[in-house]
């Protein structure tokens, strides 16, 4: 029942995840936090099992700052996201899969760029424009595909993802009330603030 979703502007990356955990036919927390912060520059989302996304994420983490730590520098956005497959791979073929679903988005200092991976649980990696995982990945690509474009400005983006909202509000049958917005630049995270 999840919904994440990332979209490259310039020099920036806005991802939302929505905050409801659910399992089956009950929903457990309205106000749960589907996004890991890796590094100054680096955010991942994950959508799936709560007990593997918060594992895995956690994981993944741990080892970004354990590597920064041995290594002196830090990993860019684009060396995360492949720590991460690899990772995945691995234990795709061991008996601990993670069931995990991930966008990982972030800003690389040495290029200027902004970035984002998109991830399934079967370790497929995509860099991209813009992604989406979950149900409600169904409504709002579409919409993605025909309002996107290079090098937009962050307000541009807001628009897109307002219209995104009110496309799941409108079309998908389970109510996501609540949503994480954060964006990733050359100044770091933040929490980004989107009147819906």
């Amino acid at each position: 029942m999840d919904y994440l979703l990332g979209i490259v502007g310039d020099g920036f990356t806005v991802m939302v995840a929505d905050k409801t955990a659910a399992r089956s036919i009950m929903v457990l927390r309205q106000d749960f936090d589907k996004m890991v912060t890796l590094n100054k520059n680096t955010l991942m989302s994950l959508a799936g099992p709560i007990g593997d996304c918060t594992v895995f994420g956690e994981y993944i983490r741990a080892n970004v700052q354990l590597f920064e730590l041995r290594q002196g520098v830090p990993m860019t956005s684009h060396a995360c996201a492949n720590f991460t497959r690899n990772e995945l791979a691995k234990a795709l073929r061991s008996r601990n899969a993670y069931q995990c679903f991930s966008l990982i988005g972030g800003f690389d200092e040495e290029t200027g760029q902004a970035s984002l991976h998109w991830m399934d649980y079967l370790a497929s990696m995509h860099k991209l424009q813009y992604g989406a995982h979950g149900y409600g990945a169904a409504f709002t690509l579409g919409l993605l595909d025909k309002r996107y474009k290079p090098n937009m400005t962050l307000d541009e983006v807001i628009e897109i993802v307002k219209a995104c909202m009110l496309e799941l509000k409108t079309r998908f049958i389970i109510s996501l009330k609540d949503f994480t917005f954060r964006v990733v630049d050359k100044d770091g995270i933040r929490e980004l603030t989107v009147e819906l």
